[in-house]
């Protein structure tokens, strides 16, 4: 499998149907023959909005008011029926996208695990928005729904939303899997064999187990900062790790988070 040649391949298809060298917002969701990777690029979108939104909050105003969450909704209405992107910053857009698209389809669960902490809380409504972007995935969203409703719970912090997830067996979809290796021209194994790139070698700092510690790596990359993150990390060390700090396996762990932190922002 040969990603680059495939994404050029299809960029070069994309660049003679566009107008001005502008991918518009109704180009996306049909853009190209894969419906997840279209929907993977409008997601994309959303959530850049969504941190930048973030990462430009000042101390003086209240963000949590009702008043507040819903103008800042119908702004990311108004603004997504405007979506206008330079194919050159597209290009960098599409290249991520199909790297999370084999992702997705080789590593379901770990995919979204990560993808749910670009929001700190859920309601119901946030997570039947969530669901739009996934063609593939409509049960487990089902699923994750029918939990969040028997428990009668408002919101739900995204920390816990994986803990859910955790509870389910999540499959490789067989029909994402032969629609992504379409995409790529490349045999479906190509795809479904391909290892996870986030798997986490460090789990014996932690007195946690194994999906507890992934939970807390993932809240960790969403942090603003990679100082935030490093002292999320920190925190969470068992007792011996707390009193060697300095050890190699820490700043071997540091280093990591710093990488992967700051390829993901």
């Amino acid at each position: 499998m040969d990603l680059n040649k495939s994404c050029e391949n299809q960029l070069k298809k994309i660049e003679k149907t566009i107008l001005f060298n502008k991918v518009k917002g109704k180009d996306l969701i049909k853009i190209t023959e894969s419906k997840q990777l279209n929907l993977l690029l409008i997601k994309n979108i959303y959530d850049k909005w969504n941190n930048n939104f973030k990462r430009n909050k000042i101390p003086y105003f209240d963000y949590e008011t009702n008043e507040v969450i819903d103008a800042n909704d119908k702004m990311m209405n108004v603004l997504s029926k405007n979506i206008s992107i330079e194919f050159d910053e597209f290009k960098k857009l599409f290249y991520h996208c199909s790297l999370e698209l084999v992702e997705l389809a080789s590593n379901p669960k770990g995919f979204l695990k990560r993808d749910f902490l670009n929001l700190k809380w859920y309601d119901l409504d946030r997570i039947k928005m969530r669901a739009k972007y996934y063609e593939y995935f409509k049960d487990l969203f089902e699923i994750l729904i029918g939990k969040i409703e028997n428990n009668k719970e408002i919101s739900i912090k995204s920390s816990e939303l994986n803990k859910y997830l955790d509870e389910i067996t999540i499959e490789q979809n067989k029909e994402l899997i032969l629609e992504v290796s379409s995409f790529m021209n490349c045999n479906p194994e190509d795809i479904s064999k391909v290892e996870d790139k986030n798997d986490f070698k460090f789990y014996s700092l932690f007195s946690l187990n194994n999906n507890e510690v992934d939970n807390l790596i993932n809240e960790a990359l969403s942090k603003d900062s990679f100082e935030n993150a490093a002292d999320f990390i920190l925190e969470n060390l068992n007792d011996h790790y707390k009193k060697n700090i300095l050890s190699d396996d820490v700043k071997k762990l540091l280093y990591e988070i710093k990488n992967t932190h700051k390829s993901s922002s």
